[in-house]
């Protein structure tokens, strides 16, 4: 009798376990909403998941960095799939603001994932639990004020200009942080309020830097239109012989003298892991933010050498070196 109890108990114990693996290892549905184009971040999240979750469907919606896009996307292009949909990931501020903001008038009852700066995405992650909001959320672990205060002691400037989007809402935000920490090194904040324009960003910047001739160090920060010109905004430094900092890995590609880049497929891959969690059961709202573990320092050896080359002596080791035209 005994035996037998032990026999059927195991059967029961493998069933479950069966089961239970089934469910774990069910398709999951993902709507990916890029802003401009694949990124790390959005491949990191995808091959991670696909490891876990071979079988899960993804559909994939280029935004092409305009708003509209996005809203078309969760009302017109993904109408009849949002329903079924487990996740949702986007990157990108803006985007993922959009995005949380027109969700609540669609049938999605999924999780949405998302990355970005703005304190309303993370005062949002922070009061899930009161508010019932599935939301994860990957942030970068040095932000734009960090980013300068790394760079801003071995350099000894005096006058930062930061370029940004005039329309940007993060601005109001990091910019006061910024002229804290620029204080602390005697130094001060010029704002650059640049119109979103591609056609005449060249020359918008270039009158300002005319004028503004005591600038001695531009600062090119986390903000998707400046970073779409950061081809342009490296000629523009290199051409006024100005130092400079970008906050990301394609500004400094771009002749951005130095600059600071999460390791944003980092990023993805752990946000990946956190949906396995939950499939496997554990609690969304328990879920932390995702930074960045590994932060590249990164410095573009030609141009660095051309405008500022005492530096190259001052930078830590294991700085990366970029060497592009």
């Amino acid at each position: 009798m005994r035996t037998l109890l032990t026999f059927f108990s195991v059967v029961l114990f493998s069933g479950f376990f069966f089961l239970s693996n089934i469910a774990q290892a069910a398709p999951l549905s993902v709507g990916v909403l890029l802003w401009r184009g694949q990124t790390d971040f959005d491949r990191g999240f995808m091959d991670e998941l696909k490891k876990q979750q071979p079988d899960s469907a993804f559909h994939i919606i280029n935004s092409e960095q305009n708003l509209r896009n996005t809203v078309s996307a969760l009302h017109k292009d993904w109408k009849d799939q949002l329903a079924k949909m487990d996740y949702i990931l986007c990157f990108g501020s803006r985007n993922g603001l959009k995005v949380r903001e027109e969700l609540k008038k669609t049938d999605f009852s999924g999780t949405l994932i998302t990355f970005g700066n703005a304190s309303g995405l993370l005062n949002a992650h922070l009061n899930r639990i009161n508010t019932q909001e599935k939301l994860l959320l990957g942030r970068p672990s040095i932000l734009d004020s960090s980013v300068l205060e790394l760079f801003l002691p071995m350099m000894g400037a005096k006058k930062i200009g930061v370029p940004f989007n005039l329309y940007e809402p993060q601005s109001s935000e990091i910019i006061p942080v910024m002229q804290e920490i620029a204080a602390i090194y005697d130094a001060s904040i010029i704002p650059i309020r640049l119109k979103p324009k591609k056609e005449d960003i060249k020359s918008q910047l270039n009158i300002i830097l005319e004028r503004e001739r005591e600038i001695d160090l531009l600062f090119f920060p986390l903000d998707s239109f400046m970073i779409s010109q950061a081809e342009t905004l490296g000629r523009i430094a290199l051409k006024h012989k100005i130092p400079s900092i970008g906050a990301f890995k394609k500004y400094v590609e771009n002749g951005a003298t130095l600059g600071l880049s999460p390791n944003y497929g980092n990023i993805g891959r752990r946000l990946a892991k956190q949906v396995i969690k939950i499939e496997q059961g554990k609690s969304v709202f328990h879920m932390p933010v995702v930074y960045s573990e590994d932060n590249r320092i990164l410095a573009h050896r030609k141009n660095l050498w051309e405008i500022a080359p005492k530096l190259l002596s001052k930078l830590p080791k294991g700085t990366r070196f970029i060497d592009t035209p």
